[in-house]
């Protein structure tokens, strides 16, 4: 095995390690000296990589982030020259994919700050996506609110769909995420009741 596949290996098994104590422990109680001794390395190996768990989460955290602000552009699709309901489905294929890893950091033993750095990720980059001197804001309420119902509404609806024991194919999803942009707040209200 060549060098940097050792360390990727390395790093893949000290990451699993970590999640499945932060899924048993939850974050605050999982220790460096837990993590090595699932991981079975040294000390010193673990610290070669991470500075402790905390820059370990960073890490995981920060790959994810990446791919989710990579995959949000809107114009993502023009680009790969593919259709949105595909691009939309490549995103929740990857989102279904790690859903063991994000159930986790979204759950009351993971990160209580993860549905809001993804969110703050999001917003940011359809603000900078959706900001034009042209265009008037002729809606009811202010664009940052707007923007904030549109993008917290989605994220939640994500996480919850892949929190659930048993969540539906990407594709299945993709269509109620679809079908929920063309709802207006009173007919999601209706469905309430």
């Amino acid at each position: 095995m060549k060098h940097a596949e050792r360390i990727a290996k390395t790093k893949e098994t000290i990451q699993k390690s970590f999640m499945s104590l932060m899924a048993e422990k939850g974050y605050d109680r999982v220790t460096v000296t837990d993590i090595i001794t699932r991981s079975e390395i040294s000390r010193g190996t673990f610290y070669l990589h991470y500075l402790d768990k905390d820059d370990l989460l960073q890490k995981i955290e920060g790959e994810l982030l990446d791919y989710i602000g990579e995959h949000s552009d809107l114009n993502d699709h023009t680009v790969l020259d593919i259709s949105p309901y595909e691009a939309i489905t490549h995103t929740f294929d990857w989102l279904y994919e790690n859903r063991e890893i994000l159930r986790i950091l979204v759950s009351e033993n993971g990160d209580p700050h993860f549905i809001s750095k993804t969110s703050n990720l999001l917003m940011y980059r359809l603000h900078a996506m959706t900001r034009s001197p042209y265009r008037a804001n002729k809606s009811a309420i202010p664009r940052e609110y707007a923007l904030d119902l549109y993008v917290t509404g989605y994220v939640r609806m994500i996480f919850d769909w892949l929190s659930q024991p048993l969540p539906e194919e990407p594709a299945t999803f993709t269509k109620y995420f679809l079908a929920s942009e063309n709802l207006t707040p009173a007919e999601l209200f209706a469905m309430l009741k």
